[in-house]
């Protein structure tokens, strides 16, 4: 399944006419009390996860500055504690997601927009 695409429905009723195409990256191997079908949407402020050192290695930043290790921030203010260049994308999670970090949804595989192809490098198996 990596590379591949999914449409997320959202299943809360606040999200329930939203949308969004999502590339699969990596398997999640690192929980081992994953169950099948869970998916982490990798955006700014949402959790660092097992992995703690990434960010802050990447933005020379203390890790308290992310907030929760699985969850990440709690609020839109604090999207503001991270590095400038990544208050747009935290913020989304708060505007179009309000505030949701982990919300059920129901998906389907579709063909891979090209954009997010050109941005992951990562080719589908399916790719012409």
């Amino acid at each position: 399944m990596c590379c591949s695409c999914v449409l997320f429905k959202f299943k809360p009723a606040e999200l329930a006419n939203k949308q969004m195409i999502v590339q699969v990256t990596n398997t999640g191997g690192d929980d081992p009390s994953a169950t099948t079908n869970e998916f982490d949407i990798a955006m700014p402020g949402s959790g660092v996860g097992y992995f703690t050192q990434g960010c802050t290695s990447q933005w020379h930043t203390d890790v308290a500055s992310w907030g929760d290790q699985y969850g990440g921030v709690r609020t839109l203010q604090e999207c503001y504690n991270l590095p400038q260049p990544l208050w747009e994308g935290c913020a989304f999670r708060f505007n179009w997601m309000y505030g949701y970090s982990n919300p059920d949804v129901t998906f389907e595989e579709v063909e891979c927009p090209q954009e997010l192809i050109d941005i992951s490098g990562c080719l589908p198996v399916s790719h012409p």
